[in-house]
């Protein structure tokens, strides 16, 4: 595999982390205040969700007080281009633990990824679920996200009504019962009609084709949060004591913090409805504790960070929420971010992944050179430090008011011409910097 073909893997995956951000639930509802030209509202599409031109825009007939606008933020064109290459098939908006994870499947390859939604600020992600992880012990969110695994099998309803409701009040099924029934108002999942076999009934068992079974290998990404729920997927469906990779095909985490040493807890109710999921956790984190390092059984894992200088040593903070916990073995990904405060950030991630993509295209044309990871962060290096030299000399004019327009003009031509001639400089810096394979660190 060439580095441009890991950078775009990288990338992909990158985005269809960020796109697990989306509120798919809210497709087929009606904004509350945009038009089109005859006046009538707008529905809300997939590409909508994402887009950021509605960003901030109410949604009509939610039924929520909080969480009742999109936060789409890819650009139109991106998420015009996203949806022409995946399928959205089922998403679970967030659960009472916080929880939201969506399946999709590349329509060319046909492969699965399954994407977890990470923190979202002042909710319980933030208050609850990522105190958990500082104290080193298993998130709440772990439990849903294997009912939401074992839902999209099939193995357990998305809906249930009260006439299915269990006589014995003190049973396992009646608390699993109770808790798919209160989902379904308050977080019913959405689900794509080709997967529902009559569309304007609900999603029961039998009315549900389930896309995957339990042997269908996944992808999972995730970012902070969700990187980390990702690692505690694959501890749970692969056995790294044996070298069993089971349904785990890739992994892939962006500033996430480490899943590996997570203490489990004893729980009957995940031994009665995920036995094998939870037996398999069990195993890992006692086989992982004995070694006391990351047993590599040839999961392709990757773990993608970012630094907000040129200069990685023992001492670096990038990203301080990836410093927590201890990974599953993979291989580590460095990625230069420009600021200290947003070097967190799934969108620039995605972005620098998105440049060193385009930086890469005019030099794998003619097959003669192939850059790695640590040479495009040390080419686009000088072009922030230049890009910002011209927004402080933009301010200063702005300051003075004096030759504003002609102050803007002069920094937008700037900001283009570096880009349009950054292929050009690509090729006559290239000489000068190593041909390596990609360096990833272990």
């Amino acid at each position: 595999m060439s580095n441009k073909q890991q950078i775009q893997k990288l990338r992909d995956n990158a985005e269809l982390a960020q796109a697990a951000y989306g509120y798919f639930h809210f497709i087929g509802k009606e904004f509350k205040d945009k038009k089109d030209e005859q006046g009538n509202l707008l529905t809300i599409t997939h590409t909508g969700i994402l887009d950021l031109t509605y960003k901030g825009c109410k949604v009509k007939d939610t039924g929520l007080i909080f969480d009742d606008e999109l936060k789409g933020d890819f650009a139109p064109l991106q998420a015009q281009n996203f949806f022409e290459k995946y399928d959205l098939l089922i998403h679970q908006p967030n659960t009472e633990s916080g929880f939201s994870a969506t399946l999709f499947q590349n329509k060319e390859s046909k492969e699965y990824t399954l994407a977890i939604r990470s923190t979202e600020m002042f909710s319980k992600d933030m208050w609850i679920t990522d105190l958990q992880l500082v104290a080193g012990v298993l998130p709440n969110q772990y439990k849903d996200m294997l009912l939401f695994y074992y839902q999209c099998i099939g193995k357990i309803p998305f809906f249930v009504d009260k006439d299915s409701m269990p006589q014995d009040r003190k049973s396992q099924e009646y608390k699993l019962w109770k808790k798919l029934y209160n989902r379904n108002e308050k977080c019913r999942p959405y689900i794509t009609e080709s997967l529902l076999k009559d569309s304007k009934a609900n999603p029961t068992q039998d009315n549900f084709t389930p896309p995957i079974n339990s042997t269908t290998k996944l992808t999972i990404t995730g970012h902070s949060l969700g990187g980390c729920l990702a690692q505690l997927f694959a501890l749970s469906f692969a056995r790294y004591d044996t070298g069993d990779r089971g349904i785990i095909h890739e992994v892939y985490t962006y500033n996430s913090p480490g899943a590996r040493k997570l203490k489990p807890y004893e729980n009957k109710d995940m031994r009665a409805l995920y036995p094998q999921a939870y037996e398999n956790l069990m195993a890992n984190y006692y086989f992982h504790k004995d070694k006391n390092e990351g047993i590599d059984i040839g999961i392709p894992t990757y773990h993608i960070e970012t630094r907000h200088n040129e200069k990685a040593n023992k001492y670096y903070i990038g990203s301080p929420i990836a410093l927590l916990g201890e990974d599953i073995a993979g291989l580590y990904v460095m990625v230069n971010n420009k600021k200290f405060w947003k070097s967190h950030l799934i969108t620039h991630l995605t972005r620098y992944l998105y440049l060193f993509e385009y930086l890469l295209s005019p030099i794998n044309q003619n097959g003669q050179w192939n850059w790695d990871i640590d040479n495009l962060n040390r080419f686009i290096a000088p072009i922030k430090k230049l890009m910002k030299k011209l927004k402080m000399i933009a301010k200063e004019v702005k300051k003075k008011k004096t030759y504003l327009k002609l102050g803007v003009k002069l920094h937008c031509l700037a900001y283009f011409l570096i880009l349009f001639l950054s292929q050009e400089i690509v090729y006559f810096s290239v000489r000068y910097l190593q041909k390596d394979s990609m360096r990833i660190h272990k």
